[in-house]
């Protein structure tokens, strides 16, 4: 019965008019999510350093989201079935949100020596988080948008995501990109990710 729609992404956008074609008819218009930059802005070294002390964590890799069954479109096995073969550019890894971790997410971990930790964090944490980290991956096979890369950008952590769905609307020039099939691609990009030169990118551009 609407006469106009708002979706957060031309994907969505196109996604909407392919499953509901009767939509043609009436107006879509497309407003991008944003982000708040009174949370997110990149912490100060010492808060970085207190954050990593609390933790007991050294240089680390952060995911955000699920990883189950019911949300394989985040693409979380790819974190660990690359981390099976061992651990990635000698980070420890932080899991933010999504279920527990499981017995063999641990055991991949312990059998590689990389510190696993999993965090319940508010938004405020999340920001110092995410620029304590050396690089968030970001993995998803679909997104109505994908606001945690754009999160990450917005306190100057690189990203590595996919080209799928509306992340290239999100991250545009500033992510790294990988297929989200090959754990090989994800070594590769966060080595790149962790380079001086791509960090300044970042956090200039």
């Amino acid at each position: 019965h609407a006469s106009a729609y708002v979706a957060i992404s031309t994907n969505t956008k196109n996604d909407l008019r392919k499953y509901y074609p009767f939509t043609d008819q009436n107006e879509v218009s497309v407003t991008h999510p944003g982000v708040d930059t009174t949370v997110f802005y990149r912490r100060s070294t010492d808060a970085i350093r207190q954050f990593k002390m609390k933790y007991a964590l050294g240089n680390f890799l952060v995911f955000v989201g699920s990883r189950g069954h019911e949300n394989t479109y985040k693409n979380g096995a790819l974190l660990f079935q690359a981390l099976r073969e061992g651990p990635i550019s000698k980070l420890d890894v932080v899991i933010v949100g999504g279920e527990k971790l499981s017995s063999e997410e641990i055991k991949i971990c312990n059998e590689n020596g990389v510190k696993l930790l999993r965090l319940e964090l508010d938004d405020n944490d999340l920001a110092q988080c995410l620029s304590s980290a050396e690089v968030l991956l970001y993995p998803s096979l679909y997104e109505g948008f994908g606001l945690p890369p754009l999160e990450a950008l917005a306190v100057g952590t690189p990203i590595i995501t996919t080209d799928s769905s509306s992340l290239p609307e999100a991250t545009g020039a500033l992510s790294l990109i990988i297929s989200g099939q090959n754990t090989e691609e994800v070594r590769e990009k966060v080595r790149q990710a962790m380079t001086s030169s791509w960090k300044e990118k970042i956090r200039t551009e």
